[in-house]
């Protein structure tokens, strides 16, 4: 009987359902914790990503390695974020790389109607290096700026796509 190989994701622990932050890394010790229970997008674990006062993000990384430089992959992530009045939003943005601008993936804004609901983030990416951090961030624009807001991210995939054939 043949088996398949051992499931080995690119990503380690996108669903947090270890329960804890690693392989990921904070920009701040303070601004990523772990959450458990039903308002999970899927399984018990998500990730509380604090955003910064003065309107500022934080975000959280891991080193993607072993990537094929001449594939494209599709990364696909879920978001939450919170009620916010309707002169605010919050926005999620993922990246490959140390630049946000040359390694930008995909955002979401969060408006006054998205908010307290799963909302996808997501896009494809050709990597120019084997090795690269993917970054998750999180930030909110708010009234006050000493305020800070909490988006919640869930089930991180990362996935090479088949080639297309010609």
């Amino acid at each position: 009987m043949a088996t398949s190989p051992p499931y080995n994701p690119i990503i380690g622990n996108g669903g947090f359902e270890t329960g804890l932050l690693a392989p990921w890394v904070s920009s701040d010790v303070t601004a990523a914790t772990i959450g458990t229970g039903t308002q999970a997008f899927a399984g018990d674990h998500y990730l509380n990503l604090q955003t910064a006062p003065g309107n500022r993000a934080n975000s959280v990384y891991q080193v993607l390695r072993e990537l094929n430089t001449t594939a494209t992959y599709s990364l696909n992530a879920r978001v939450w974020g919170p009620a916010v009045s309707t002169a605010n939003y919050c926005s999620a943005y993922i990246h490959v790389g140390t630049n946000a601008t040359t390694g930008f993936i995909a955002s979401v804004d969060i408006s006054y109607d998205q908010s307290g609901q799963w909302l996808p983030l997501g896009g494809e990416f050709q990597p120019q290096h084997e090795r690269l951090p993917l970054y998750v961030q999180a930030g909110c624009t708010l009234s006050g700026a000493s305020q800070t807001g909490i988006l919640l991210f869930d089930e991180i995939t990362l996935t090479e796509l088949p080639p297309v054939l010609e």
